[in-house]
């Protein structure tokens, strides 16, 4: 079940990978709220490109090279 997951979830981004995408898209691929993804905005934990002071966009592909930053490698 859990293949099944990360292949949609796989196939869902890449269909993402040359938009620019609204802080409510990134939510959801996220599974955050909005919220979510102003804390990490604020944080400077994603990259994020400030058309204007209220209209912000993101790409997939470096929102997603950010956060694998933060991923915790087990060791063993």
């Amino acid at each position: 079940a859990t293949d099944c997951i990360r292949v949609k979830f796989f196939h869902m981004a890449n269909a993402y990978a040359g938009q620019l995408l609204t802080k409510r898209e990134i939510a959801k691929l996220l599974g955050l709220k909005p919220r979510g993804v102003e804390c990490l905005m604020a944080r400077r934990a994603i990259p994020f490109i400030r058309l204007s002071s209220r209209c912000i966009r993101f790409r997939w592909p470096e929102v997603e090279n950010a956060l694998a930053k933060f991923t915790i490698r087990e060791i063993g």
